[in-house]
């Protein structure tokens, strides 16, 4: 025996497989339980959410360490509650697992007041409610009183169900159930059962004392529902009857109205309470729920109405009869109207027809067998054939984190609002059923059928009177599927002719006969035209590609495939002409094959060593990036050729990175570094495969204010080589670079282009500046080369229609020593017809009467214009345009992101939004030095006929400190770093703010702040370059603070004051406390962060005497600081 008790885990488990061979259905009921015992608990290390195919269900079983462990969803570990001990046997230990669920963690009832509220305590009585201080709102559903009479419903469940249903058919709280919290706490209160009553209990008496000592007199045997409906129909239906009447009378007449969700709930909810109505009646005369199984009747449920409860019977079959007419009358005609115009809409509206069709199916499915009309057959069969055909099943999760749509963690309602496992039963139970019913009544099959087709195609192939349809019947070797009787091949069709192989047999009989188009409705598996070249979804792989996202952004289109090889699968988009989709494999060629990875490791390694002094500039500019990034420092880094020594020189240096993929296969990767001279920069570029072509991506950037690209993650200040002061820093060197499959999107426009294939943002990133990324989406020409073969064109469109849209051409032409040069060339487009406004981009005709313009690269064009330009944006978002020979000189330019454009105008670049004000390209005096030093940088000068002086600056532009170093260096001005471009930065400006534009005096020495936030702004630049006089005489000028712009302003002058060292700094800093004292209010305060006015004030007392005459305090503003320093909190925003 002690032998058999050490085998029996093994046993259970399967690693000894004797009984799982002999008892395979245990191991099935075994997984059955864990699972079911595992979506229970809330708090459990469950799979993580995504789209997990069937076999990732099936666990693994182990026993280790006295303990089983369960192991499924791919590398997930599950664990079951009970751990067996000494003292407890193996077999008493399973039982009590797979028997009593003795877990604290159970899964919360939504019908819980306690939930509801988050109350730590349980709410038993109407009492504990009003007791509450703080009542849910679900989200503004609810008032508070609404919310305390749900919340007092709650804590009765055996009378919830009439209590809450009245309460919700009201006209006035019905709009409630707009809510999805408020759908699913009616949801659970009606179809929870509730507790559960044995046999036993059922005949006890009933209590003696109220209240009783516990709630087993209140349990059911069937679930409360079921119990209502038992004891007091009536008012149910009446409740249900009336809310259907309600949703009707909300009708707008289209699906895409705030009343959808509303009316679509009501409607589900009268379908399930049909449900369990039906389930009682068929129980009472027939039993006909059991007749599947072969059991009859007899086999009664107990506390269910049996034959012996006429009256009962026709008082529900009575309520059945008026819920039924509701709902295929009024409903369905109201659904219908929504059908036809969500038909005339589809492009827009397709998820809304899917959700019709959806909830139509449900109204279907409780008609009767013997009860089946012609309607109710082509309802629910069009229903199905159009879900099938136009709605991705079980797919909502994946789709949503992939697309963007929602956050990983978020819950994800159903997109059909009906549970898709609740729809499959449906289809299911009905499939035979309706296929004898067509079978049964040929004179009307052709109607359905056809009415079907008409639903599926929009009546695209439907045209005729319903009356003149074709005769469709059932296919002869096919059961189930129907098509034209004139589409239906002979009996001769399908023998095999003298001859013939059996490929060539088994493709003629598959694939139909010549000519016999493909309308075909299989009943089977509801589908319409099932023959290999029929309609489908775009596929996952598309959908939940950003490529393809990029390129197309839409995700209800249908395709047909066109190729299918081991490498590729190429499928045409259905309805946009010329437009296809092609999925690439993973390139798993070995690294040998990587050409270019080869190359470079021909090349000469690099040593710093090695360079000579005219050489080592190379050195200088990557050490201090090697030293911020360990990543890139480990990398073996080779040399194409010599490294040029000229001050402008740019080399390119390459590192080829070896690894592993999932599989253990081994791959390379290359990642290409460039390396600019002055200003100093290193930008790293991944080498990725897409499409078994190889392109470039910019990863990182080592400045982002002299990079065409600035990646958004992982930002860091940097400090560069001696002299070259600090720079914001950007990107991941180490991105995953395993090989992927990789989604292709074609076109064929018309004309001589022929094909093109799109190219996504990120292969272009770092070669063109973002702000034409941003605006155009391009394509590669597959056939547009010279006779040569050395040109290749990329055509970039509009993504947004504007008034004046244009289209951009790159020439791209290989040079010596392997090298390629572009050639960017923008021509407007001709808008003139009134039907051009329908046209997408591609197929707007050129205006010819304008002349196109060149992209100057901004990076090796006119120095002294980049350095101004640069001082204003990052050359990512500078487009400096040349006249079409491209040597005419700069002729526009353009800062989309600031708002801002210059023409040029008698060789000045005149301000297109500032008329009357060029770029200043003559000598500053001293005093607008002096004065444009206050900014530190980042500012433009602009110059009128007049003399009169502006000075521009980026509002994007967020000034950084660097942090202080070991030495003194830490408390001296420095220039601030700016960072351009932060999305949380750019968020809080007010609308149409870009840029600040500061008018300056006539004598040179001060500027005009126009608004209260460009007042800010010039305030914090002047304490990051401490000059405090001119700050602490700004401090008269403060007024309320009013807008998320001037706040976040507020916000950093305050971490930068918050620790003042210099004693000018602490002055300035008591003075704006006292001059925004007038305004400060406690509800600022509650949000505003706060510097310690006492440690400040104590701080300028103790450097008196080093204060400089323009920043001391007047001693009557001493006196008052001194008696009341608890009142100026100068921290908290005024206002």
């Amino acid at each position: 025996l002690d032998g058999v008790r050490r085998e029996a885990p093994l046993l259970l488990t399967g690693e000894r497989p004797e009984l799982l061979e002999l008892f395979p259905e245990f191991a099935w009921f075994r997984d059955v339980v864990f699972l079911w015992k595992m979506l229970l608990l809330p708090a459990c290390d469950c799979p993580a959410e995504k789209n997990w195919r069937a076999s990732d269900s099936l666990l693994r079983w182990r026993f280790q360490n006295e303990r089983f462990e369960v192991h499924g969803f791919g590398s997930t570990k599950l664990t079951p509650e009970v751990k067996l001990s000494a003292k407890s046997g193996l077999l008493q230990g399973v039982l009590r697992w797979f028997g009593r669920y003795e877990s604290d963690q159970k899964s919360l009832s939504q019908a819980s007041a306690s939930v509801l509220a988050g109350s730590s305590t349980e709410l038993k009585t109407e009492d504990d409610v009003l007791f509450l201080k703080q009542l849910p709102s679900f989200n503004g559903a609810l008032g508070q009183a609404d919310s305390e009479l749900l919340l007092t419903y709650l804590t009765a469940p055996y009378l919830r169900i009439p209590l809450l249903l009245s309460f919700f058919a009201d006209r006035h709280r019905v709009s409630s159930l707009r809510e999805p919290q408020v759908q699913a706490v009616l949801d659970a209160a009606l179809f929870e059962p509730g507790q559960w009553q044995p046999s036993c209990d059922a005949a006890r008496a009933p209590p003696d004392l109220v209240p009783a000592s516990d709630r087993r007199h209140l349990a059911t045997p069937t679930g409360l529902f079921f119990n209502e409906l038992m004891r007091s129909p009536q008012p149910v239906l009446e409740a249900i009857l009336c809310m259907l009447r309600v949703a009707v009378e909300k009708d707008v007449g289209r699906p895409d109205s705030s009343n959808e969700g509303l009316i679509l709930y009501i409607v589900r909810l009268a379908v399930r309470v049909e449900s369990y109505l039906l389930f009682i009646i068929q129980h009472g005369r027939r039993g006909a729920y059991l007749e599947r199984s072969g059991a009859s009747y007899e086999a009664a449920v107990r506390s269910l109405a049996g034959q012996e409860d006429s009256l009962l019977l026709e008082q529900l079959e009575a309520a059945h009869v008026l819920l039924r007419r509701e709902l295929q009358g009024d409903v369905l005609r109201m659904l219908g109207g929504w059908l036809k115009y969500a038909s005339k809409r589809q492009d827009r509206l397709l998820g809304e027809a899917c959700r019709v069709h959806a909830h139509i199916a449900l109204i279907f499915k409780n008609v009767p067998n013997e009860q089946l009309g012609v309607r109710d057959v082509s309802g629910f069969l069009a229903a199905q054939v159009f879900l099938n055909l136009n709605h991705r099943w079980l797919e909502d999760a994946g789709l949503g984190a992939a697309t963007g749509s929602r956050q990983p963690d978020t819950f994800v309602a159903p997109r059909l609002g009906v549970g898709e496992v609740e729809l499959f039963d449906a289809f299911e139970g009905r499939r035979s059923r309706i296929a004898c019913w067509l079978r049964e009544h040929g004179e009307h099959a052709s109607l359905v059928l056809h009415g079907v087709e008409k639903a599926v195609t929009g009546g695209q192939r439907a045209k005729e009177d319903l009356s003149l349809t074709q005769e469709w019947s059932e296919h002869p070797r096919q059961k189930g599927d129907f098509c034209p009787r004139k589409q239906q091949p002979t009996e001769g069709w399908f023998a095999a002719q003298l001859g013939e192989a059996f490929r060539s047999w088994m493709l003629r009989v598959t694939q139909g006969m010549p000519g016999a188009g493909n309308r075909q409705v299989s009943v089977n598996l509801g589908q319409y035209g099932t023959k290999r070249d029929g309609l489908e979804l775009l596929p996952t792989w598309a959908v939940c590609s950003g490529d393809y996202m990029e390129a197309f952004g839409r995700t209800d289109v249908h395709c047909v495939e066109r190729e299918s090889a081991a490498n590729r699968v190429w499928k045409d988009v259905v309805g946009h002409e010329g437009y296809s989709v092609q999925r690439w494999t993973a390139d798993d060629r070995r690294p040998e094959a990587d050409s270019r990875a080869q190359a470079w490791l021909r090349g000469k390694v690099f040593r710093a060593a090695d360079l000579d002094i005219s050489e080592a500039w190379l050195q200088q500019v990557l050490e201090p990036v090697l030293a911020a990034m360990p990543a890139l420092a480990r990398l073996e880094f080779r040399l194409p050729g010599k490294v040029p020594s000229d001050p402008e020189a740019e080399v390119w240096l390459g590192a080829v990175v070896s690894g592993t993929d999932e599989a253990e296969r081994p791959f390379q990767h290359v990642k290409e570094f460039r390396v600019q001279r002055h200003p100093p920069l290193v930008e790293v570029y991944n080498v990725l495969e897409h499409g078994r072509r190889h392109y470039r991506a910019l990863v990182f950037s080592s400045d982002t204010a002299w990079s065409f690209h600035a990646p958004a993650t992982s930002q860091l200040l940097l400090q560069n080589s001696r002299g070259a002061g600090w720079s914001i820093a950007a990107g991941d060197v180490a991105v995953d670079v395993r090989p992927t499959p990789s989604v292709i999107v074609r076109r064929r426009t018309s004309g001589r282009v022929g094909w093109q294939s799109h190219v996504p943002r990120r292969f272009l990133s770092g070669l063109l500046p973002d702000a034409l990324l941003q605006r155009y989406r391009f394509w590669r020409c597959d056939n547009d080369r010279d006779k040569s073969g050395s040109a290749e064109k990329i055509i970039g469109d509009e993504i947004n229609r504007g008034d004046h849209l244009t289209r951009v051409y790159i020439l791209i032409e290989k040079a010596s020593g392997g090298t390629a040069v572009a050639r960017v060339e923008r021509v407007a487009l001709r808008r003139g017809a009134s039907d051009a406004a329908n046209l997408p981009p591609e197929q707007l005709e050129e205006d010819k009467e304008l002349q196109p313009a060149t992209l100057v690269n901004i990076r090796r064009g006119p120095l002294k214009l980049t350095h101004v330009l640069a001082r204003l944006e990052s050359l990512s978002h500078v487009l400096v345009w040349a006249g079409a020979d491209g040597n005419s000189g700069v002729q526009k330019v353009e800062l989309p992101r600031l708002r801002l454009s210059f023409t040029a105008e008698r060789g000045r670049l005149h301000c297109d939004q500032h008329r009357g004000f060029w770029l200043s390209d003559s000598t500053c005096t001293d005093r607008v030095s002096r004065l444009l030093s206050q900014w530190g940088g980042g500012t433009v000068l602009l110059e009128s006929q007049s003399g009169e002086l502006r000075v521009l600056v980026s509002a994007l532009a967020e000034p950084v400190r660097p942090a202080a170093g070991p030495a003194i260096d830490g408390f001296l001005p420095t220039q601030p770093v700016l960072r351009r471009g932060d999305q949380a930065w750019v968020a809080n400006l007010s609308e149409g703010s870009r840029h600040y534009f500061y008018p300056v005096h006539l004598s040179g020495t001060f500027a005009f702040a126009p608004t209260q936030a460009a007042s800010l702004y010039l305030l914090l630049c002047r304490f990051f370059t401490w000059h405090f006089a001119e700050a602490s005489a700004m401090a008269a000028t403060m007024t309320e603070i009013s807008t998320s712009e001037e706040r976040q302003l507020w916000d950093r002058l305050y971490l930068l004051a918050s620790a003042p060292h210099h004693p000018d700094a602490a002055a300035c800093c008591l003075r704006l406390a006292l001059a925004t004292a007038p305004y400060r209010s406690a509800h600022a305060a509650k949000w505003t962060p706060r510097w310690d006015t006492g440690h400040v004030l104590l701080e300028y007392v103790r450097k008196r005497h080093l204060l400089s005459a323009g920043c001391r305090l007047a001693p009557d503003e001493e006196l008052q600081l001194l008696t009341s320093p608890q009142g100026y909190a100068a921290g908290s925003s005024p206002g």
